[in-house]
């Protein structure tokens, strides 16, 4: 805003300024749908002068197993650090940093790759960004924290298209059953296939 001025009781005198800084921006890292099959990407919304970015990702083990983890084409010169050591609990950690004076250009970066498998069938999976085994963080040049958004989002994993479902005659009734580790079913009855279905 341009110098403005108030008046006194003898006449004119400068005025003191009053500025007021916002803070800046939060960036924002998210999970979004990567082109490969079974892959996320981590993205990075940046504004510019972001170095370095550490995260975990939490997920269900009974739905997904955890592959591998690669450098996005956003962070082509960076380094990456996997922890692995509680993926079989649906836990995995991940640090990566460009060379010392570096930063991401400014705009949408996909910095990570995070690569899964399904442990039965198709299924949607969804993944947590949380701070173990990897506290979650993004930092300048400088090493500076910078404010962060984490945004959650979701895997699509191949595997089979249905669990196996077996149905035998016992008595009057029916036995309808499948395997222990295939989660996520339940069953339901209703006498027409339009509904209403009530779970059994």
């Amino acid at each position: 805003d341009p110098l403005t001025y108030a008046r006194g009781p003898a006449g004119q005198f400068p005025s003191p300024m009053i500025r007021h800084t916002p803070s800046p921006a939060a960036r924002l890292v998210s999970l979004v749908s990567a082109t490969q099959s079974n892959s996320v990407a981590v993205q990075l919304m940046a504004q510019g002068g972001e170095n370095a970015l550490s995260f975990s990702v939490n997920f269900d083990p009974a739905s997904a197993t955890f592959l591998s983890a690669a450098i996005g084409n956003g962070a082509s010169n960076a380094v990456l650090n996997v922890n692995t050591t509680q993926a079989a609990k649906g836990e995995v950690g991940c640090a990566l940093a460009l060379p010392p004076g570096s930063s991401f250009a400014a705009g949408a970066q996909q910095l990570v790759i995070l690569n899964f498998s399904s442990v039965s069938y198709s299924n949607i999976v969804g993944l947590a960004f949380a701070n173990a085994p990897v506290g979650q963080g993004l930092a300048d040049e400088n090493a500076n924290t910078l404010n962060t958004s984490f945004q959650n989002g979701t895997v699509a994993v191949t595997g089979s298209a249905w669990p196996t479902v077996t149905i035998s005659q016992s008595g009057n009734g029916v036995v309808v059953s499948w395997p222990a580790s295939t989660t996520g079913f339940n069953l339901e009855s209703a006498t027409d296939v339009t509904g209403p279905w009530t779970p059994v």
